[in-house]
């Protein structure tokens, strides 16, 4: 396979588009995507990715598969497949918060609440996605497309209690109003609410449901956001280019596309792929699972210094890996040392967004992929990290499968109380959290308390400033805090270990620091005083136990003694029957000691683990 065309997936995986135009290469990348290294290699290659491209229009024009183009518009349009799957979801589970999206923003400065209203209603008029509802004829979906009129902008006073923060009182606000489940046949499926927290300062919560938004979506609102208000405060036209196209139109070229037969080309790939995969690979849970899980979860946030993040760079770009599979590598290693498992599967989602015209579009078109690896005995750093490359740009290759169909194809043996093919998602977001400075006002993202727990696990991660923000979402009936906590400290030293030995077997990759092992030791120390001294009590019972079986011996044998004194010859038989009494005794009082050593044993080898010595510690798997 050419460089050429390595680096068009490479490109693509990472939410970068090219395109040509006329004698000139065109590209659309999210911002901080294109480092100078990649720049350098686009100048390199840029010939001969030119002719690529042209080679790929030509066989798409002679498809039979039309490029997207407007449909008719009717009172009810099909379904996506990705919508398709949400919508069956909901009517198995209906009420659910879990397919709820919420960004919160802080507006601080001068606000002028009417441009920002009717910047929102420019979006929704914009949008076809955030005016349609759902319904279903003769039990299959379809999609109604509404004028919108009846949404507007909700203007509340932000709850704070007592002593509470900002972060904690949205959150609550969030769970009590903007995560209500929504209705998919009444519309209105995007909501916004605006909260006066102070003088001069606010809070912007939008919520929508994923059946009609995704994560890139939510990136494309707030940016039309930003550049409506300006418009309005200054009475000129919005800069906004006109759209070609509507999510309704890419559902309806999607299915044709697919069904002209590549749908069943990616399949075969993931048939392969995923052939006897494991059903459930996760961190062990702290608490027993339920059949349903909550939809509501907790978030806590590592941050990655910047010095750490510029080595992970550099150890990437020294390496022919992109960050997203360098940082992929090293969470599947710790997930197949905590779970013990050494076939791994993540899932991981695709923008899904390989045409210029759904750039700016908001809708649902992210795919769930799923990444398998084998984490073998003996496997340095270096060779996962090229397994890991080789799955990724596979799956990227391969990403218009939609995961519906992978899952109703694949998983057979499917277990209800587990998300299918994967319960671990593992993102790293190219587009990096920023302000965004409007006149009179600053905006900043929001980080609340919680969020929704799709998955047992969601590591979701973001390019700050220089830094890395690496947010891990969980179902809190699952793991606790402290867990979630260790595992975090064990990602981020793994990173530092991995980049320094990357020649290291994955085995012996130490996944705590000395730092924590000190912390681990103090922590366990009250706890072993106390065992210590149960055991001291059990060998003090066990030799009391003891003499007394002594002094039931020493007693039965003075009685045979007295016996053959005082008896005549036909006592004989009796003095047999002693002797046998006492060899049975004998023999009990040897098992009690057998039964008690066994029982000091047990304790001692539950006892061991908690005071471990440096060796230990440094080769266990925590």
């Amino acid at each position: 396979m050419s460089n050429a065309s390595e680096l068009l997936k490479q490109l693509h995986s990472m939410g970068v588009h090219l395109r040509l135009e006329g004698d000139s290469l065109r590209l659309n990348a999210p911002k901080g995507a294109l480092t100078v290294e990649l720049q350098s290699a686009l100048r390199a290659s840029k010939a001969e990715i030119m002719a690529l491209l042209a080679d790929m229009q030509k066989s798409a024009a002679s498809s039979s598969v039309a490029p997207i183009a407007r449909v008719e518009r009717q009172e009810l349009m099909p379904l996506s497949y990705a919508q398709q799957r949400i919508w069956f979801l909901e009517q198995m589970d209906p009420g659910n918060a879990t397919y709820n999206l919420l960004a919160t923003l802080r507006l601080q400065g001068s606000l002028d609440e009417d441009a920002l209203e009717r910047s929102l209603w420019k979006i929704v008029q914009r949008h076809e996605a955030l005016r349609t509802r759902f319904t279903q004829l003769d039990g299959t979906p379809y999609s109604a497309i509404g004028d919108g009129h009846g949404w507007k902008l909700e203007k509340l006073t932000l709850d704070r209690r007592d002593g509470e923060t900002l972060q904690r009182a949205v959150f609550r606000f969030s769970v009590e109003r903007a995560l209500n489940p929504f209705n998919l046949e009444a519309g209105e499926l995007f909501r916004v609410f605006l909260l006066e927290v102070d003088e001069g300062e606010h809070v912007l919560a939008l919520s929508i449901h994923h059946i009609i938004s995704d994560g890139w979506s939510m990136g494309v609102l707030i940016r039309e956001l930003a550049e409506n208000y300006r418009a309005c405060l200054l009475n000129e036209t919005s800069s906004l280019p006109e759209l070609q196209v509507q999510y309704i139109d890419y559902a309806e070229w999607q299915r044709a596309w697919l069904e002209s037969g590549v749908l069943e080309q990616q399949m075969q790939y993931w048939r392969k792929q995923l052939e006897d995969a494991p059903v459930v690979v996760l961190f062990p849970p702290d608490h027993p699972r339920s059949s349903q899980g909550e939809g509501l979860g907790k978030r806590r946030k590592l941050v990655l210094s910047a010095s750490l993040t510029a080595q992970l760079e550099a150890f990437s770009r020294g390496h022919d890996a992109t960050l997203f599979m360098t940082l992929l590598a090293a969470f599947m290693l710790l997930l197949s040392r905590y779970s013990g498992q050494k076939d791994v599967v993540v899932g991981s989602p695709s923008a899904n967004r390989n045409r210029a015209e759904l750039s700016d579009l908001i809708g649902f078109f992210v795919n769930n992929l799923v990444l398998r690896v084998e984490v073998e005995d003996g496997i340095s750093f270096l060779a996962l990290l090229k397994r890991v490359r080789e799955v990724t740009l596979g799956a990227f290759e391969h990403q218009d499968a939609p995961f519906d169909q992978l899952v109703r194809e694949l998983q057979r043996d499917r277990r209800p109380e587990y998300s299918p093919l994967f319960q671990t998602m593992f993102t790293l977001q190219n587009f990096p959290l920023e302000e965004l400075k409007l006149p009179g006002l600053t905006v900043s993202p929001l980080e609340i308390e919680g969020s929704v727990a799709r998955f047992d696990l969601t590591v979701e991660i973001y390019p700050y400033r220089k830094e890395l923000l690496v947010y891990f979402d969980y179902r809190p009936d699952l793991y606790d805090e402290t867990t979630i906590a260790a595992l975090q400290r064990s990602f981020e030293h793994v990173l530092r270990y991995v980049i320094d030995t990357p020649h290291e077997p994955a085995e012996s990759v130490p996944l705590m620091s000395d730092q924590d092992k000190e912390e681990l030791l103090r922590s366990c120390s009250g706890e072993i005083l106390e065992m210590q001294s149960k055991t001291l009590l059990l060998e003090a019972l066990d030799r009391l136990l003891c003499v007394l079986a002594c002094i039931v011996l020493l007693t039965l044998n003075l009685t045979f003694v007295r016996t053959n004194w005082r008896k005549d010859s036909r006592s004989q038989e009796l003095a047999e029957a002693r002797w046998c009494q006492c060899a049975l005794l004998a023999q009990l009082t040897c098992w009690w000691r057998c039964l008690q050593s066994s029982r000091r044993a047990l304790l001692m080898c539950r006892l061991t683990p908690s005071i471990p010595d440096s060796a230990s510690l440094a080769s266990s798997r925590m």
